[in-house]
């Protein structure tokens, strides 16, 4: 079994059930346009999968699903968390987990993708989409940082440099928003990919969507930690972005 994750991370942004629907779904419509056959048939958490219902595409019933995910009184505080996922007949099973809209200064929000394969295939044809996917969740939700990795790398990367889970890297691709852009070298390896809000995808893969070596990707995080680039946001955080 192999997972493949993308995510995104952001400092206190205030919004509520309504800004977030609006938001998970433009970021699940460009998923799909990446890849129809996988990122559809969406479903909410339940107890079992086959009770599981299927996601209301609109934002009205979206934005009630994430408040009924979230009954604790500091939600607005921590962050709205709820997950979508869904799994089609011969594809991997994807898991998005959202938690947004906090404004607590030391709750980093996020957005988690997760694509569980059966088997150990790092070449399999969705690993070459995830760094498009990065740039949709880089423009649809505004995020500070963001990664594409497997848990072999994460590991590499990890070890190497003793970061904890929410610590910004480099794995076989990076975003890096508007300020933290203008921190990085501009000799690094790898494709750059625009984004929305000022912000750049820096992708290590191969042309076909190759795991890159895991020397190179280490040392593009040395390269980006020196030049400030992967700096955490300052703590308490008081902004959303570096």
């Amino acid at each position: 079994m192999l997972d493949l994750v993308v995510r995104g991370f952001w400092g206190p942004r205030s919004e509520g059930p309504l800004e977030l629907a609006e938001r998970w779904l433009a970021f699940l419509e460009r998923l799909r346009k990446l890849d129809p056959d996988t990122f559809c048939g969406w479903r909410e958490v339940a107890e079992s999968d086959a009770k599981a219902p299927a996601t209301a595409l609109d934002p009205v019933a979206l934005a009630a699903y994430i408040t009924a995910a979230n009954p604790e009184p500091d939600a607005q505080q921590i962050g709205y968390r709820a997950t979508v996922w869904t799994r089609q007949e011969g594809r991997p099973e994807v898991t998005v987990k959202v938690t947004g809209g906090g404004t607590a200064d030391n709750v980093p929000q996020s957005v988690v993708v997760n694509l569980e394969l059966m088997d150990e295939d790092h070449e399999a044809p969705q690993a070459r989409l995830l760094p498009e996917a990065l740039v949709a969740l880089a423009d649809v939700w505004d995020v500070d940082w963001g990664d594409f990795y497997d848990d072999d790398l994460m590991d590499a990367v990890e070890e190497a440099y003793d970061l904890s889970n929410s610590s910004p890297r480099c794995g076989r691709a990076v975003y890096l928003s508007s300020g933290r852009k203008a921190l990085a070298p501009e000799d690094l390896p790898g494709r750059r990919l625009a984004t929305g809000h000022g912000g750049v995808v820096i992708d290590l893969s191969g042309p076909k969507g190759e795991a890159p070596v895991t020397d190179t990707v280490i040392a593009v995080n040395g390269a980006l930690r020196n030049s400030g680039a992967l700096e955490e946001l300052p703590y308490p955080m008081d902004r959303p972005k570096l």
